[in-house]
Formats: structure tokens, C-alpha cells, sequence
């Protein structure tokens, strides 16, 4: 079923309708530590410390075991919440059944208490220990261990790395067989290992820069980053070379279809665009004609996609690059959490929703901080690849505009753990008339692009359940700092 038109988006929807040496592989009898978060951001709660610590509140360390304080004059109270969302629950087992349902996150171990049970903040506990004159200390609560937290970020950051992710990764978590091999590189063990050096980088103390280390952190979700450029300094150049990743890429893009255009239609467009662009016909007309070809029985289904896209450009030249700012279904709870564009497909019989295929992020500038591309770079790759998790697609498009310039991507799951983003096209809209004649060399592209969309990003026939893996919570990047525009950096958007 042809997704829902957005509307002023015709043209978008039509088109889309360090270097480190890798740690060594981990095996399942590893005998390394388990990682622990240092000790200056974490500490504990015990029955004799609901309301008890000498020291000053400012001198107190943010996390604690429940309710280990030693002041008698302060009470912990713990709130029950969600460490990637608003949700707030009664019980901690409600509250791992909500991240596993809402957020996809299985296999939370359950929380340990010793038989003690925590003083929950509430509106009767409120008020009891403000009229005892207590002063109240507010932690956020672990669902899976007696840990509390002064700041939610902390809390996220700690179930991610405690919890969700292992702490002594085994090569035994990787699915025997369907390994995704390049020549006799298997791209699924190396890409293991990086990850396993990517997962001890961030349950270390060591700041993570975004724009420097988007690829570290993708890689902690499972995510290799394949774009036109084949060198990063994030990447460990002895296990990806810039060979190994242009093999890896072109690998990816092999899979979908790459038809020609065809060449009547095209000599059409390149006639009916002249006429435009010479002003011998209006816009109007000129938007006619294209839509007239768009609709003749010798228009293959591509094609037609890439006129409805050409003819939706039209409508805003001269102008602007239009675009649509969270014009998407309510299927989102948070608002911070949406793309600027979506397509949402439905079932043709009940017209319910069935899954989300494409995701847009969009600046209408190009002169803005290379740490807010990168940013939304890395949001469309959570969205990408939660709707993989989520609905058991083949790929994901994805596209993200820095002014003129747009760039597609598509996500697929290859193999286990391994989801790759691959750099698909780049293309220059035309931001004038006289410009307009320059898509005539983007024709072939923008039918790859269409056809790619169109045939490849549905749901998938194999049950790829056993392949996914955890996602890192988005509450690592809250307090990331902008960098200046022109510091350069890995990813490449607006060129």
C-alpha cells in the first residue's frame, strides 16, 4: 500500500516513499571482572540508613544503595520510574515488564532487596516525614539492584551498563552460522570485538565526545556506519581498513535492485524542464505535463515515483527547501523522541498501523555545529533500527537534508549483532529555477533510491528475533557539547 502523503513533502516521500587495536575476542570461560561503575558515582542503601549520613547533603556521593544515609534528620524517598521514559510504576517487576514491552529490553534481572523494601516517594510519605521535620533526599531507583540515583541520566547510564549489556561479553551470544563474510574477513567477529572494546569504553570514566565518537557509540548498539568515505579515525584502522569498509559497503548496495532509467522517460523530463526553465511554460504547466507522463501506461512504477518527486519540488521554486517538523501519526509518546519526517504504512484491511519504513531529519542551514548533525544522525539511527527490532523489517530508509544537500542511508540487519547504516545517495536539490535542469543527472539516482524503498523495505521473511541486540539509551548524549562548524569530523552530510 502507497504510504500517506505529508503534506508539502511530495518530493521526499516520492523519492523515499583513538584508533585502538580491537580487545581480543571474549569466550564464554573468560575470566575477566565484571565491570563495575567507578566508585565515586556509585554507593548503596541499608535498612539502618533510612535516615542516617554525617556528611553534609552536598557531600554525598549521587548514588546509593536505598536509603543509605546516616544523618537522622533525612529520609530517602525512591521514585519508581522508567530509566528511558516518564513511565512510573508500582512494582519493580511492572516496572522491567514496561522496558520490556515499551523499550524491547529482555532478560532485566530481577531486583534483590534482602528483604528490605524502600521508602517510595509518594504524596503520604510526602507529607508523614515533612511534618517529622525530615529533610526528604529524592533518588531514582534501579529496577534490578539496590542502587539509587540522584539524576536519571545516571540511572539510564547505569542499567545500560550493568544491566542490559553484558559485562563479560561471549562469542556464545552470536548465533551459530550466518556469519557476514567479505572476501575471508568475517565482518561478524571482527565488528564483535570492536564492540566488546566500545562496551569497556563506555563503563569506563572516560568522556565521550559525540561528533569524534559517533561510530564508538553506535557500535555499543550493534550499528557499523558504511558511508562513500572509507577512513575514520574512530575506527580501529587494523580491523576495518579503508579497503575492508568500501568492500563492506559496495557488499550492502549489491543486494537492491539497480535498474536504469528509462530513456524515452527521460528524454521527456529533459524536454519538459527546458521549456520551464527557459519560461516558455509556467510552473503550473509545467507541473501538468509531468504529471500527465507520470500517468501514461508506458511509466514504469519507478519512474513514476521519481516525477511525483520532481513535481512536488517544482511547487516550491524559487523557494526554500520545504519540510515537514513532526508531522507524523501519535505512535510516539515523546515528543523529543520524533524525527522531523516519517512514512507510516498501514494494513489494507482495517486501515490499522502496521509499521514505520523511513526516517527523515532535517536542517535547513548548513551553517550549524557539526556536533547537531551528527546528533541527528545518530537519532535516525535509533529510530531505524527500533523499527527493525520492533516489526521484523528487511531495511529502513533513511534520509538526512543539511540545506540543499540530502543524503540517504539504509539500515539492514545482516547478521547477528550486526545492523549496518550505509551511505546510499547523495543529491543536490535545486534551490532556483534555473537550476532545475540538474535533476536530469540525478535520475538514475533517484530511481535506485525509489526502488529501494519501494521493494526492499518491507517487513522481512526470516524471523530475525535471534539477530537484534539492546539499544543504548538516548540519555547518553544529554549532556553533549557543541562543537564549532568548522572542526572537522567523521561523519560527511553537506558536500
Amino acid at each position: 500500500m502507497e504510504p500517506p502523503t505529508a503534506p508539502n513533502s511530495h518530493a521526499m516521500e516520492s523519492i523515499a516513499t583513538s584508533n585502538r587495536t580491537p580487545c581480543s575476542r571474549r569466550r564464554a570461560s573468560s575470566s575477566s571482572a565484571p565491570y563495575e561503575t567507578p566508585a565515586s558515582s556509585s554507593s548503596t542503601l541499608s535498612p539502618e540508613s533510612v535516615a542516617s549520613s554525617s556528611a553534609p547533603s552536598s557531600e554525598r556521593e549521587p548514588h546509593t544503595e536505598i536509603n543509605t544515609i546516616s544523618n537522622t534528620n533525612e529520609v530517602v524517598l525512591t521514585k519508581k520510574i522508567c530509566p528511558y521514559c516518564d513511565f512510573e510504576f508500582k512494582t519493580f517487576q511492572n516496572g522491567r515488564r514496561h522496558v520490556f514491552q515499551a523499550h524491547g529490553l529482555r532478560d532485566l534481572p530481577a531486583k534483590a532487596m534482602s528483604g528490605f523494601r524502600p521508602l517510595v516517594y509518594n504524596s503520604s510519605n510526602l507529607a508523614k516525614y515533612t511534618n517529622q521535620g525530615k529533610t526528604i533526599v529524592v533518588k531514582f531507583a534501579c529496577i534490578s539492584c539496590p542502587m539509587a540515583f540522584e539524576e536519571k541520566a545516571e540511572l539510564a547510564r547505569h542499567v545500560d551498563c550493568q544491566h542490559v549489556f553484558p559485562t563479560n561479553m561471549s562469542m556464545d551470544e552470536l548465533p551459530a552460522g550466518d556469519h557476514w563474510l567479505i572476501g575471508d574477513e568475517d565482518m561478524t567477529l571482527k565488528f564483535y570485538d570492536y564492540r566488546c572494546m566500545c562496551l569497556d569504553t563506555i563503563r569506563s570514566a572516560t568522556p565521550m565526545t559525540l561528533h569524534t565518537q559517533f561510530n564508538e557509540l553506535l557500535a555499543v548498539s550493534g550499528i557499523l556506519v558504511l558511508q562513500r568515505r572509507n577512513y575514520y579515525e574512530s575506527l580501529p584502522v587494523d580491523t576495518f581498513g579503508p579497503g575492508l569498509l568500501q568492500a563492506a559497503r559496495a557488499s550492502v548496495l549489491a543486494r537492491f535492485d539497480h535498474s536504469l532509467f528509462d530513456h524515452a522517460v527521460q528524454s521527456k523530463i529533459q524536454v519538459i524542464l527546458s521549456n520551464y526553465v527557459e519560461d516558455e511554460w509556467s510552473g503550473t504547466k509545467t507541473r501538468l505535463e509531468l504529471l500527465t507522463l507520470c500517468e501514461a501506461p508506458s511509466t514504469n512504477a519507478g519512474s513514476r515515483s521519481v516525477l511525483l518527486a520532481i513535481e512536488g519540488l517544482l511547487a516550491f521554486l524559487p523557494a526554500k527547501i520545504a519540510h515537514c517538523s513532526n508531522l507524523i501519526p501519535d505512535d510516539l509518546e515523546h515528543t523529543a523522541n520524533r524525527p522531523d519526517y516519517k512514512v507510516g504504512v498501514y494494513a489494507s484491511s482495517g486501515y490499522g498501523f502496521a509499521y514505520t519504513n523511513a526516517f527523515g531529519e532535517v536542517k535547513r542551514s548548513p551553517d550549524i555545529s557539526p556536533t547537531l548533525l551528527v546528533k541527528d544522525f545518530y537519532r535516525l539511527c535509533r529510530f531505524a533500527k527500533d523499527a527493525i527490532d520492533q516489526h521484523n523489517l528487511a531495511n529502513v530508509l533513511t534520509f538526512q537534508a543539511v540545506g540543499s544537500v540530502i543524503t540517504f542511508f539504509v539500515m539492514s540487519l545482516l547478521s547477528p549483532h550486526v545492523y549496518t547504516m550505509t551511505e546510499v545517495k547523495r543529491i543536490r536539490l535545486p534551490t532556483k529555477k534555473s537550476d532545475a535542469l540538474d535533476l536530469v543527472g540525478h535520475l538514475g539516482d533517484l530511481l535506485f533510491v525509489a526502488d529501494l524503498f519501494r521493494n526492499h523495505c518491507i517487513p522481512s521473511l526470516k524471523d530475525l528475533k535471534a539477530w537484534t541486540c539492546p539499544t543504548l539509551s538516548p540519555l547518553f548524549l544529554e549532556d553533549t557539547t557543541l562543537s564549532p562548524r568548522k572542526r572537522p569530523f567523521d561523519l560527511t552530510l553537506d558536500n
